[in-house]
């Protein structure tokens, strides 16, 4: 009997406020890990967070240019293959960066201090002023969902169904189609590792395809999407010995529920007597 998995973009998905604040959350405490690890790159030899502060704040100016301005602006010349002192644009720039990081460390102090101190508040305002702004961008969500906070989504749905995974029934949204058992369609003994590369390219190509077609962009949108189609075609290479075929569908459609969705189907059909 072959398997075949339908579903779509989720775009009536909204982000719960558990994820929200999750990535709020989370955020807020990489405050407190990035003022101690920029002292301890710059000397410091503790772990007090305020301690750490006041290091920053007090540091010698030389140790900025050594430790900080001098490898930033090495590092982006190399990155950018500047030749030195050539007089080319290139290198002028490399220069003037090189001379104003130089310069930056008592503006680099202030503003480190305001941006961190936890007495001035200013971390965990921007953080909670962003936490909108992140629900509004997070599209990640349409094709993997959050659950149990949400249903699951269509790129994790058929990662799991092609590599002998379980989901729950109460998880799967009711606009999706799931007819058959979950199966190994790839190699059992590599499953572990296709599961994630077919999540990983449908979300990146999804949201990619999302953004060109909130733009307008409908032909980009439709080569993004064809692009994914070929990527997970060439997958099939590695199905499992008894599996005849790997069909994927994918493309854009006008969803009764939904409104305009990416779509994703796939059919594994079996060899005959597998």
């Amino acid at each position: 009997m072959p398997l075949v998995v339908e579903g779509y973009e989720l775009t009536n998905i909204s982000t719960p406020d558990i994820t929200a604040d999750r990535w709020s959350a989370s955020l807020q405490a990489e405050r407190d890990r990035i003022i101690i690890s920029l002292a301890r790159a710059l000397g410091y030899q503790g772990s007090d967070v305020t301690e750490a502060l006041n290091y920053l704040k007090n540091v010698d100016p030389d140790k900025f240019k050594t430790t900080i301005a001098g490898p930033a602006s090495a590092g982006w010349a190399a990155f950018f293959g500047v030749e030195p002192n050539t007089g080319d644009k290139k290198a002028m720039a490399s220069l003037k960066m090189q001379i104003k990081l130089a310069k930056a460390y008592k503006k680099w102090g202030e503003r480190l201090s305001g941006a961190f101190d936890p007495q001035s508040g200013y971390w965990s305002d921007r953080v909670n002023s962003a936490k909108d702004y992140f629900s509004e961008n997070l599209l990640s969500l349409r094709f993997v969902g959050d659950p149990p906070s949400t249903p699951i989504g269509i790129a994790p749905l058929v990662a799991l169904y092609l590599t002998g995974g379980y989901v729950r029934s109460d998880l799967i949204p009711s606009v999706f189609t799931v007819n058959g058992q979950p199966m190994y369609a790839y190699k059992p003994e590599i499953a572990n590792f296709i599961r994630p590369m077919i999540v990983a390219m449908i979300v990146q190509y999804g949201i990619l395809a999302r953004y060109a077609l909130d733009a307008g962009l409908d032909d980009v949108a439709n080569n993004l999407l064809a692009t994914l189609k070929t990527a997970l075609d060439d997958l099939t290479a590695l199905k499992a010995d008894n599996i005849q075929s790997i069909t994927w569908t994918i493309d854009v459609v006008n969803h009764e529920t939904l409104g305009q969705a990416i779509h994703i189907k796939v059919e594994v059909t079996e060899a005959v007597g597998g």
